[in-house]
């Protein structure tokens, strides 16, 4: 991008200080002669104009986010290298937005008098009238945003404390919503614990057939017992009367011998 710098005069240690600073939100400048004519070169290579990511996705949160990072970090960085707020062009076409690291950035112009605060509560209007109306939290934050730079005693650490509250809340809101998901995991485990009864149930019934078995095979032994008895009997009985025959017979023969 490049501006006409032929309008500033007497800006060469403000020349020199942008041309040596590194912040995320001031576009790298260095200045140039073309025949007798100054230019100021600022390097957005690898950057989208912040009007044209506004108009292909609505304004929500995380652009309001972005936002307010880089108003904080704009101030930092000016107060840091002592330059003019008032010499930041703040319109919409002229912020860009580095995609990779997720940061804006803007020109200072040296020698520029634009008063940063009616600046600033210009953009804000514009991103009122390009929020995304269909993200309520967005929206709602855009609005808490336009209200607090329309301050006619608006400050930066106005801006600060806005953003730490915002913080703040997402991050109970994020412990509320884990709690709540914790919680209503324990109650269906406790009202409903589908999963184990079925597991539990398998088991039992695996016992109980195995019992059953058992039971069967003993029933299947003594049975099995009962009816050999008889023929135990048969055997004991048959075997004496053999014996009792022998034994006549022994006697018959002795006493015909001895006869």
């Amino acid at each position: 991008m490049v501006i006409d710098g032929s309008q500033g005069e007497g800006v060469e240690d403000t020349e020199k200080m942008l041309a040596n600073q590194h912040s995320s939100a001031l576009l790298p400048f260095h200045e140039q002669q073309l025949n007798e004519q100054k230019k100021y070169y600022y390097d957005v290579s690898g950057k989208i104009e912040f009007k044209s990511y506004v108009e292909h996705q609505s304004v929500g949160q995380e652009a309001v986010k972005q936002l307010i990072v880089f108003i904080l970090e704009l101030y930092r960085t000016m107060e840091e290298y002592l330059l003019d707020p008032d010499a930041v062009l703040l319109e919409a076409e002229y912020l860009y937005m580095d995609m990779a690291e997720n940061t804006l950035s803007a020109a200072c112009i040296p020698g520029r008098k634009e008063n940063f605060n009616t600046q600033l509560k210009l953009l804000a209007s514009w991103l009122l009238e390009n929020a995304d109306h269909t993200d309520r939290e967005g929206v709602l934050l855009v609005y808490d945003f336009y209200k607090i730079v329309q301050r006619p005693d608006f400050l930066p650490v106005h801006l600060q404390k806005f953003e730490s509250k915002k913080v703040q809340k997402l991050q109970a809101r994020e412990i509320r919503k884990e709690s709540v998901e914790t919680k209503a995991v324990e109650q269906t485990v406790e009202q409903d614990p589908f999963v184990i009864q079925i597991d539990t149930s398998q088991g039992k019934e695996k016992k109980d057939k195995k019992e059953k078995k058992e039971k069967r095979e003993k029933r299947k032994e003594t049975v099995s017992e009962k009816e050999q008895e008889p023929g135990k009997w048969f055997i004991v009985a048959a075997a004496g009367f053999l014996l009792m025959i022998a034994g006549g017979y022994k006697v018959g023969l002795i006493e015909k011998l001895l006869g």
